[in-house]
This record gives structure tokens, C-alpha cells and sequence, in this order.
């Protein structure tokens, strides 16, 4: 027996069983394998095993000299053994039918292949596009735990608040849940710059960078918040926390009080009623709104005589004998040329005349001796 090398036997051993034996009576021709002989010869015989050009076993029985011998088989059904080769390659006869695994013979069909495995498809990037920053609140009034920065989502679809991130001076404050469309919420449990010094910005990230940033800078207050109403950044006196956003210009004021519009305070409900008038003698101080006494006139103090009123002070002072008034004033008479004061004054201008053209002969005398000496030429 020839097999081809792809052969694959399943079975420990191969069984050979005589052509007569009962637990072949019926077999199907596809029992075992296909020799191509209706059965083996009984009383002589060579059987091999061989797989392309090698063999892989021998057995031999009856008249025929081989490596290994075996007696005649009986040829009667009766009679009939069967020959076993043990593992130390001798034979033993016996009445041994065999139950023969039909199915260990079989060459199961092969498996089909599995089909490949495709990559996964990647993850689906979620994003916060939509999600907008719209009150912070930053300045409270009592503790820290106050403070909260309110979030919008401007879509019509849901948002996974999961993929998303605010930050904050470096500092990110993870979000969670699911927002819905046209609905907000707020982040809490920050830590935000009361009134900051200069502008300061939050973000919203997500795993494709910066969606969305705001800002607020100097000048918030106790008690108010930044919001966006009317797609305009205001200070409210109205905090609305996850709600819609509400402009109020002033602070609340108590029962009995209403707002100054000049000042922002508050003042008492009967001041800022109109008209209101004080009542005589008072006038209302536009800084406090409160009614203030008129300030009376000073009357004018008449001083003793020889004293005098001084403006600066209005107190009454000595009159200084500076005064024009202490000096008497004397009469000039009008007196003739002949006296001797007159005369002793005309004869002394004269002099300084004669003098001083004396003076200016000798000092300009060379230039005056030239002028002669060209006026006789």
C-alpha cells in the first residue's frame, strides 16, 4: 500500500482484519482505506506501508521468508483469529474482533479559514463645540464657596459634558453629566480672583483645543457678577445661577430705602419722593439728599470812632496815624522873583553851565583846534 506524504492517519494503529471476519461483514466500501483487493490472501501474503519512497512498516505471513514470520491464518470463519502485533513487533493469534472507530479513520474536512480580523474602529471624538461661557461670578459676599462660573449650550442637541474642561490660570476643573440643548449649569468649587488687577480669561477644552473663552477684568464688586445679556458682557446686581441672565444696574436696597441714581446708595423712600420740600429756613443737600439749614448772613459791624472794619477778618481795628487825615494841610503862597532864594537859584544853574562847557573845551580841545585850523584853510 502506497500512500501520498500529505497522508495524515489518525489513529494509533492501522487495523488489517481477514475479509471473513463478522465485524467486516457489512462494511461500507469507504471502511478503512481503499486497497483496491476485494481482501488479503489467507494463507500466504506481504503487506507494506509505504509513503513516497520510503517504508514505514512490513508484515508478512505464511509460506513467504521474511523479516518477520507469521503463521498461516486459519481459513475457516470459524476458526478465524486474528494476527496482533504487540510493541515488541512479535505476533499473537486470538479470536479478537475489534471495535473499530470508524470515525478515528476519517479525515475531518478541514476547518474554514477565519475570517481577519478588522482594525476597531477609532473612538469617536467627542466634542464641546456649542458650549458657551456666560456669568462668572467671582467677588461674593461671604465665602469662597459662592463663587461659580455659569455654562449654555447653544445647540439643539445634547452635550457630554465628559470630554470637556474649563480652565482656569493653568488649573483645569473637570466637567461631568449631560447638558441639554438650550439649558445651563454652573461650575462651583473654585477659586477665582475676587476683583483681579488686570483682565484674567477661562476656556473650555476639549480633546480638540480651545471651544470657548471669556474674560473679566477690574472693577468687579461685592455681591454682582459678570454676565452676557443681550450678547453683552454687563455687571449685574443680579446673580442668576444656572438661569437666565438679568441686568440690574444698582444694589437691592431694604424696605423703606430706594436707590440714589446719582450715587448708588440707598437713601430713605420719603427723600427721594418728588417734590419734596424742606421745610423754611433749610434746603435739601444734593449729596445726601437730606434737608440742611440755611446759612444766615453776617451783619456788617459799625466800629467806635478812630478804629476801622477789616474785611479779611470783619473785626474792628485802630486806625493807623498814617493816615492822611492826621497830617494838617498848609496853604502855598505865591511869592515874587526878587527874593533871595530865587536869585541865589538862577545864579547857581548858571554856574553849572559855565562849568560844564569848560569841561567839555579842555576834553574835546584837540578836536575843536581841528575844526578851526580846516574852517581858516
Amino acid at each position: 500500500m502506497e500512500f501520498p506524504e500529505s497522508t495524515i492517519f489518525h489513529a494509533d494503529a492501522v487495523v488489517f482484519g481477514f475479509s471473513k471476519s463478522p465485524q467486516f461483514a457489512e462494511a461500507p466500501p469507504s471502511f478503512l482505506y481503499d486497497f483496491g483487493s476485494a481482501g488479503l490472501a489467507s494463507t500466504a501474503g506481504r503487506l507494506k506501508i509505504v509513503q513516497g519512497e520510503e517504508v514505514i512498516d512490513e508484515v508478512c505471513w505464511g509460506k513467504l521468508t521474511c523479516e518477520s514470520q507469521m503463521t498461516k491464518f486459519a481459513t475457516s470463519a470459524e476458526e478465524n483469529k486474528t494476527a496482533i502485533r504487540l510493541p515488541d513487533m512479535s505476533f499473537i493469534y486470538e479470536q479478537y474482533y475489534p471495535e473499530i472507530d470508524v470515525e478515528a479513520f476519517l479525515i475531518p474536512e478541514p476547518e474554514p479559514e477565519p475570517e481577519p480580523e478588522l482594525p476597531p474602529e477609532p473612538a469617536e471624538v467627542k466634542s464641546c463645540a456649542g458650549l458657551k461661557i456666560t456669568e462668572i461670578y467671582s467677588y461674593y459676599e461671604t465665602n469662597a464657596d459662592e463663587q461659580f462660573v455659569e455654562l449654555y449650550n447653544s445647540l439643539n442637541e445634547d452635550i457630554v459634558l465628559d470630554a470637556c474642561v474649563l480652565r482656569y490660570k493653568s488649573k483645569d476643573y473637570p466637567l461631568q453629566g449631560t447638558l441639554a440643548p438650550k439649558q445651563y449649569t454652573v461650575v462651583q468649587n473654585l477659586s477665582l480672583t475676587k476683583d483681579p488687577s488686570s483682565e484674567l480669561s477661562l476656556e473650555i477644552v476639549d480633546a480638540t483645543g480651545s471651544v470657548e473663552s471669556a474674560s473679566y477684568a477690574h472693577g468687579q464688586k461685592s455681591g454682582t457678577s459678570f454676565a452676557l445679556v443681550d450678547g453683552q458682557w454687563l455687571r449685574t446686581y443680579a446673580p442668576t445661577p444656572a438661569a437666565e441672565n438679568v441686568y440690574q444696574e444698582f444694589r437691592s436696597c431694604p424696605d423703606g430705602k430706594v436707590i440714589n441714581p446719582e450715587t448708588g446708595n440707598c437713601i430713605n423712600e420719603t427723600v427721594a419722593q418728588e417734590p419734596v420740600a424742606c421745610k423754611e429756613g433749610y434746603y435739601r443737600n444734593p449729596e445726601t439728599g437730606r434737608c440742611k439749614k440755611n446759612e444766615e448772613p453776617v451783619a456788617e459791624k459799625v466800629c467806635d470812632e478812630g478804629y476801622e472794619l477789616n474785611p479779611e477778618t470783619n473785626r474792628c481795628r485802630k486806625i493807623r496815624a498814617s493816615n492822611l487825615s492826621d497830617y494838617p494841610v498848609e496853604e502855598i503862597t505865591e511869592e515874587t522873583h526878587d527874593s533871595p532864594q530865587v536869585f541865589v537859584a538862577v545864579w547857581a544853574l548858571v554856574a553849572l553851565g559855565v562849568i560844564v562847557i569848560v569841561y567839555v573845551v579842555i576834553q574835546f580841545r584837540h578836536e575843536i583846534a581841528k575844526i578851526f585850523r580846516r574852517a581858516k584853510l
